[in-house]
């Protein structure tokens, strides 16, 4: 055989082969050249690509973290779930059975809120980074602490399956999963709950939210959201799944018409309730 031809050969054969490694490092597979066992492969992998904190980009000391996130992220956006209406979702608020002082002016369709926190600090880093392509890691840790809420909070009364809040089909077309799909896909993973990505649908497109006044919030979802067919969300516990909730004019209105469709409770679910 030609001296030239072999040496191609080899060379060629040791670029693949050093593929086949660097992928079985990153995936932890058994089929590697080394023939190393999953948990070596595993344990080269952290020594060759080390774990991170999705969040702060800290490097794990070890296997024990909790929600993908270091302990320092955890404990700051964990700390933020305490002393917040269920009802509404604004912090700081002392809510009786019925909800706060701000329920109390509000006509809120939606049965409560489980929510991460205020829309500030850590949490707020987390929600706009989670929009990002490349945020697996950081959108599983949101919505494996959004499973661990709703446990704690609707014991006895789990959603049979969530819904994202929609966007309109040309808007998805152009962008993609929005974020409250992103979300609600994360929650879905971690609690086990089923997603329904089409019981409820966008009928028009809106103005931006952020551009507007309250009262221009809520005029400009009137009549924006519908449900396919009833059937599908009557005498049901359902559950309305955003990144944040500002006014709560969106998640209102996709809550009136899923109570009129028949839905037996609606709650909201949102990684941060704006300040």
């Amino acid at each position: 055989m030609d001296p030239a031809a072999t040496k191609s050969a080899a060379t060629k054969s040791t670029t693949i082969e050093s593929a086949t490694v660097a992928r079985a490092l990153q995936t932890g597979h058994r089929t590697v050249a080394t023939g190393n066992s999953p948990r070596k492969n595993r344990l080269l992998a952290s020594l060759v690509y080390p774990k991170h904190c999705p969040l702060c980009r800290s490097e794990f000391e070890n296997e024990s973290t909790l929600n993908n996130l270091c302990t320092g992220c955890r404990i700051s956006i964990v700390q933020n779930q305490a002393g917040y209406c269920t009802s509404c979702g604004r912090s700081g608020m002392h809510a009786s059975g019925t909800g706060c002082v701000a329920c109390a002016r509000e006509k809120n369709r939606f049965d409560g809120v489980i929510c991460l926190g205020p829309h500030r600090g850590f949490l707020r880093e987390a929600i706009v980074r989670m929009k990002h392509a490349g945020q697996q890691s950081l959108t599983d840790a949101l919505g494996s602490l959004i499973a661990e809420q709703m446990a704690k909070q609707l014991a006895g009364q789990i959603p049979e399956f969530l819904l994202p809040l929609p966007m309109h089909w040309k808007r998805r077309l152009l962008r993609g999963d929005g974020a409250s799909m992103i979300l609600a896909k994360a929650t879905c993973r971690a609690s086990g709950i089923p997603l329904n990505r089409h019981a409820l649908f966008c009928t028009r497109r809106t103005k931006k939210q952020s551009t507007l006044s309250v009262t221009g919030r809520q005029k400009n979802v009137k009549g924006a959201y519908d449900v396919r067919d009833a059937r599908s969300v009557k005498g049901k516990r359902v559950a309305i799944v955003d990144d944040t909730m500002t006014s709560g004019a969106s998640v209102n209105e996709a809550a009136t018409v899923l109570k009129r469709a028949g839905a037996k409770s609606v709650f909201a679910i949102v990684a941060a309730r704006a300040v």
